[in-house]
């Protein structure tokens, strides 16, 4: 069973551990999940995003802060709800490979190497905020065997797709130190928590940089995460055109009824390393533009001054949008567009191919 169905069930328990955690009712998770349009990271892909998570700044460490905002705008959400999961435990595994990643933000050896001491899986819900340029991420872990079971935080993670930036007043801003984890503060990064300031049992100071502040006990043991969902939803704007295949559903009692699982469709988005996305990303459309199918909101570069792009993909480092749309790229020169078809792509008459949940591989 994957983590979203798991969340659902769980929104039916009368006594459930995730009310004390969020001032969502249950009843507005479960819609919103099942709203969702869903992703699932297979093993091999869930190694593949501590890659993208990873490479981008240890190649150039001197730039981290500029490479993030480049990656922030891009990350732009092309459905509101959406979901993905990962398996957390493959994902850990490869990112302690890395050596920039041997040490915490205190610069102690990193805990919980001992990866059955971590969650299986972890998810994260994304959706709008007060507009399409703002993603609030919403973080689900889940471990049967160390007897945590479906888990959510007492917080938030935001971010903007623009330069714009949070409020102190409203949001905990220096935290995004934690959020993005690449040693910087970006203020169009930041946490949302229901209280803010935070309750004196919830609150803890920290000193980074020779600033003291004040964030959540719990937050530094989470860092990283939003710059995970930004890489993962700039590589798969880059690529929006997959492969399906149609998996069948199952059910499970609830509340004395039985309820059935999310239908859904088997993405695979295919990642060989020796491939930049672009060129990846034109193979897939060209393979799947016969039949009419739907076209996810992705960014077409339609410009090129200079007669190249960078390579690899990750090196570009991008503006946010200006008023006719377009954002550009400081090192190569190139103007990319954000595309939505909303009516989709292709011949009906050869078929139709529907997109409802998808699970993503890395070959």
């Amino acid at each position: 069973m994957d983590l979203a169905n798991d969340i659902i069930r769980e929104t039916y328990r009368p006594k459930t551990k995730l009310a004390a955690f969020t001032s969502r009712s249950m009843e507005h998770l479960r819609k919103t999940l099942m709203a969702a349009r869903r992703y699932e990271l297979d093993e091999s892909m869930s190694a593949f995003l501590a890659h993208l998570s990873s490479v981008p700044f240890s190649a150039a460490p001197e730039r981290m802060m500029e490479t993030l905002a480049s990656l922030r705008c891009s990350a732009k959400l092309p459905f509101s709800p959406m979901f993905f999961e990962f398996d957390y435990r493959k994902f850990r595994e490869t990112l302690i490979e890395y050596e920039a990643n041997k040490v915490d933000f205190y610069g102690k050896p990193l805990i919980n190497t001992n990866l059955k001491e971590v969650p299986s899986r972890m998810g994260f819900l994304l959706e709008h905020g007060s507009g399409e340029e703002d993603v609030i991420v919403t973080e689900f872990t889940e471990e049967e065997e160390l007897g945590i079971g479906v888990a959510t935080l007492p917080w938030q993670w935001t971010y903007r797709t623009d330069n714009l930036q949070f409020p102190e007043s409203k949001f905990d801003v220096k935290s995004a130190y934690f959020a993005c984890g690449v040693g910087g503060l970006d203020r169009s990064i930041a946490v949302y928590h229901d209280q803010w300031p935070l309750p004196k049992k919830e609150q803890m100071y920290v000193s980074v940089d020779g600033e003291t502040f004040q964030t959540h006990r719990m937050l530094p043991e989470f860092g990283g995460v939003v710059r995970y969902v930004i890489c993962f939803l700039a590589t798969l704007n880059d690529a929006p055109t997959i492969k399906e295949e149609v998996r069948p559903s199952k059910g499970y009692l609830a509340r004395g009824k039985m309820r059935k699982y999310l239908e859904h469709t088997v993405l695979t988005l295919q990642l060989p390393r020796k491939l930049t996305l672009r060129t990846l990303a034109k193979r897939l459309i060209a393979n799947a533009r016969r039949k009419w199918h739907e076209v996810e909101p992705h960014w077409r570069i339609n410009q090129k001054p200079k007669g190249w792009l960078c390579e690899p993909a990750w090196k570009h480092l991008w503006s946010e949008r200006d008023e006719s749309g377009h954002s550009y790229c400081s090192e190569c020169g190139s103007r990319r567009v954000w595309i939505v078809l909303p009516h989709g792509r292709g011949d009906a008459s050869l078929g139709i191919v529907h997109h409802l949940d998808r699970k993503v591989t890395h070959a």
